[in-house]
């Protein structure tokens, strides 16, 4: 009997995404994708960038053990086994860390899960709390390659109502502050994308 698949929509962010990326088609690049939920935008990366056979992608996500955080009011329970399903075809590409983004990155920095992890390219949507961004953002950064891109999704989300603890704008300006000189900003709007020098 043939599987079936959790269909996975569009997102306005994959014309973009195909364009700033065309240069990594076709090429051995590896991604780390932190907050993967369901696999939405990881299998779109695997079936529009990582096409060359040696392509990797490391997703982090704690799935259904979500506490104290901006998705802890979602109904979580299926959403890792509609990951699973959803990456099955792409099993020999995709490489899921179960986990906290902290301790995940801290794990990786550590080589303890990865030998010498290094990434061309970084995906940081993970949790959105204005803390949380900010340590993804000083984690992740040791671990891009020089010429790498990070991308920073929800740049622009916040509202007027929002708390500063809830704020990604915040933490990416602060994070940005403080490696001033060492990456060049490729894009500024909704999502934010710099380039490591």
């Amino acid at each position: 009997m043939k599987k079936k698949y959790i269909k996975v929509s569009s997102s306005q962010n994959f014309k973009y995404w195909k364009q700033l990326l065309k240069g990594c088609i076709n090429h051995p690049v590896a991604f780390l994708e932190i907050g993967s939920y369901e696999g939405k935008s990881a299998i779109w990366f695997v079936e529009n960038i990582l096409t060359h056979p040696e392509a990797k992608m490391v997703c982090i996500d704690p799935w259904n053990k979500i506490e104290n955080s901006y998705l802890e009011n979602y109904e979580m329970t299926k959403v890792k086994e509609n990951f699973i399903k959803n990456i099955e075809p792409y099993k020999d590409k995709i490489i899921p860390i179960e986990g906290f983004s902290f301790d995940v990155l801290c794990a990786l920095n550590a080589n303890v899960i990865i030998k010498d992890p290094k990434f061309n390219l970084i995906y940081i949507d993970g949790d959105h709390r204005t803390f949380p961004v900010l340590q993804d953002c000083v984690l992740a950064w040791p671990l891009l390659l020089k010429g790498g891109l990070m991308i920073f999704d929800d740049y622009m989300a916040a509202t007027p109502t929002c708390t500063i603890d809830k704020y990604p704008k915040l933490a990416i300006d602060n994070f940005l502050q403080a490696i001033s000189g060492q990456y060049e900003l490729v894009k500024a709007s909704y999502q934010l994308v710099i380039m490591k020098k």
